[in-house]
């Protein structure tokens, strides 16, 4: 079977197994001054569109730098550039089957600075501090794998966990 679209495709790998393939992504933490990771809230397809927490994320064009994506990305998203953006992680979110790596950024010193994007809907924006992070996730708020994987790395990093 094969099937492709602007999102992903399915294909066989050379063993016959079935895989999803996805352009990469970056994925971004954005840190405020205070302690703050500014959360978007997006609706979901996969989910009934509910509006799930997520962190701003998107795809890597051709021949796009990881960095430029990511500033890119944030100025879409969530209306701010970054004066530091570090690499911190690259993560796999289902390694078995799809084909997709996120390369996640913290994003800090932020600036207003809003581009245009191209989703047909608000992006909301939904600030939570870092460290309510644990909570966020117990209390099922925060259930999306990339992100959690992201947090508590850039947790254990930056000395808050």
């Amino acid at each position: 079977m094969s099937f492709k679209n602007k999102y992903f495709e399915i294909a066989e790998d050379a063993e016959g197994d079935e895989i999803i393939a996805c352009s990469d992504e970056v994925l971004m933490i954005p840190l405020t001054s205070d302690g703050q990771v500014i959360f978007i809230r997006e609706p979901a397809p996969a989910f009934g569109r509910e509006r799930l927490l997520l962190l701003p994320s998107g795809t890597v064009e051709t021949g796009e730098d990881l960095a430029a994506t990511a500033i890119r990305e944030l100025r879409e998203e969530i209306g701010y550039r970054a004066d530091h953006l570090d690499f911190l992680i690259e993560i796999r979110p289902w390694s078995k089957y799809l084909a997709v790596t996120s390369h996640v950024f913290v994003a800090q010193g932020l600036q207003p600075g809003k581009l245009e994007g191209d989703e047909s809907y608000a992006i909301k924006l939904d600030p939570h501090p870092l460290a309510e992070l644990d909570s966020l996730i117990q209390t099922g708020e925060l259930r999306d794998a990339r992100a959690i994987a992201a947090l508590l790395v850039a947790r254990q990093r930056l000395g808050n966990g």
